[in-house]
C-alpha cells in the first residue's frame, strides 16, 4: 500500500483513508465502503493486498449488495508481503507468509461482482480507463520479489 499511495494523487483534501502508519490488514475494503457511503456521487478506489482482503472478503458482499461505486485493486502476489521483511523464529520464521493463490476475481464473481484480471501494467490501465458506476475489483498479479525490496526500504 506504501508503493500505491505514494504513487496516487489524492485531489481533495481529507480525501484518502489510510490506516495510520503501518497499512492494517483489513483496513482498506471497510474503508472504501465507509467513503463510497459517505460520498455516494463519487467514485472510490480501494488499493488492497491479498492477505488484507481475504481477511475481510464478506465486505465484497457488502460492495455488492449496497451497489457502491468502489472499484477495488488487490495486489495479489500470494503472500503477505508487508510481513515478509521482519519474521523471526519466534514469529513462525518464513514458512508462515506464503499461501495458495487465490483467485480474487472468482471470489468477486461469487458475490456477483464484476471484475477483471490485469497481469500488466496495461492491463491494469484498461481496466481503469472505462470504470462502471458500480463495484468493481481489479485483481493486479505481481511478483512479490520487488515489493519486498521497497517494503524494506519504506520501513527504515
Amino acid at each position: 500500500m506504501f508503493v500505491a499511495t505514494s504513487m496516487r494523487r489524492v485531489q481533495d483534501p481529507g480525501s484518502a483513508l489510510i490506516s495510520n502508519v503501518l497499512a492494517a490488514m483489513g483496513f482498506a475494503l471497510p474503508a472504501a465502503v465507509g467513503g463510497a457511503t459517505a460520498f455516494p456521487n463519487r467514485r472510490v478506489i480501494c488499493f488492497v493486498g491479498d492477505g488484507g482482503l481475504c481477511m475481510v472478503l464478506g465486505e465484497l458482499d457488502v460492495l455488492h449488495h449496497r451497489q457502491l461505486n468502489v472499484t477495488v485493486i488487490v495486489f495479489n502476489d500470494a503472500s503477505l508481503s508487508l510481513i515478509k521483511p521482519k519474521p523471526g523464529e519466534r514469529q513462525g520464521g518464513h514458512g508462515d507468509i506464503g499461501y495458495s493463490a487465490i483467485s480474487l476475481v472468482g471470489v468477486a464473481s461469487a458475490v456477483g461482482m464484476e471484475s477483471a484480471t490485469a497481469r500488466r501494467r496495461s492491463g491494469l490501465t484498461t481496466s481503469l480507463e472505462a470504470p462502471p458506476d458500480r463495484p468493481y475489483l481489479i485483481e493486479a498479479c505481481i511478483g512479490g520479489s520487488d515489493y519486498v525490496a521497497i517494503m524494506e526500504l519504506a520501513l527504515v
